[in-house]
């Protein structure tokens, strides 16, 4: 019996250099990704409270890691100012496998808290059980648009929680017109989510049209906040992953549609 996935040509959104995982996958599923980035990142111009926070950074706690890609930024700046991040640095606290990998190839001392629900909600209730935070002061970086469980369930059980906008997420434009044409023509069967911030920006480049189209698509989520972005502008996702991994993602799409074709 042939694979589910054999011959269907799978949308992936994910950013250029952050695809790679998602697009083996597929392939391995016997599915054709077909990459169009929806996203970039930038860094912000906060320099100067970089800065405050790096000359302070070993008075931490704890840094608590949701995002590769916060930590990415925060290591950038501290390289282009000649600081030290890895010398005495507090423990890196992540929220999984992937922050942790991360954080642990930097040369920083990590561990993943969250089992299972490697998100937000799990590292909170993680860390809540793991220690009393109260009085405790944790540097948090993240992107502009974060979401605020984390902090604030922290600083609700008396922790300090300093948040530090490390990157912005924008919207790469570029082939919004080659989306748009594939969804028109019929091109896809499938459309990949991993962050809401991708549903946002596929959303707005593509035309009325296309958009009609996509919701006959399957459709599938990463995770339980992905999958409430898109069902916030109208797409019901068939699969959602169990856990936020992108080959769990895939082989849930897999047994879903196997499901559907028997």
């Amino acid at each position: 019996m042939g694979r589910p996935l054999e011959g269907k040509r799978i949308l992936v959104t994910r950013a250029a250099d952050q695809a790679e995982g998602l697009n083996h996958a597929l392939r391995s599923a016997g599915a054709e990704p077909v990459a169009i980035p929806l996203i970039d990142f930038e860094a912000t111009d906060n320099a100067a409270e970089l800065d405050i926070v790096l000359a302070q950074f070993c008075e931490y706690d704890a840094i608590l890691l949701t995002s590769q890609n916060a930590l990415r930024f925060l290591l950038d700046h501290a390289k282009r100012v000649g600081h030290d991040m890895v010398t005495n640095a507090p423990p890196v606290w992540c929220v999984g496998p992937a922050t942790l990998a991360a954080a642990s190839e930097a040369g920083l001392q990590a561990e993943a808290l969250a089992e299972g629900s490697f998100d937000a909600v799990g590292m909170l209730a993680a860390l809540l059980q793991r220690e009393d935070v109260a009085g405790k002061r944790y540097l948090m970086p993240r992107a502009e648009r974060g979401r605020d469980v984390l902090p604030e369930g922290l600083r609700e059980a008396g922790a300090t929680v300093d948040v530090l906008i490390t990157y912005r997420t924008i919207a790469a434009q570029q082939e919004a017109a080659r989306l748009t044409k594939l969804l028109v023509n019929g091109e896809l069967d499938g459309l990949t989510f991993a962050s809401p911030s991708s549903v946002r920006f596929f959303c707005q480049l593509i035309s009325d049209e296309a958009r009609a189209l996509a919701e006959s698509l399957w459709i599938a989520a990463i995770g339980s906040v992905t999958e409430k972005a898109l069902r916030d502008k109208g797409l019901y996702p068939q699969v959602v992953a169990s856990i936020p991994d992108v080959q769990v993602m895939v082989e849930e799409l897999s047994r879903a549609v196997e499901r559907r074709e028997a």
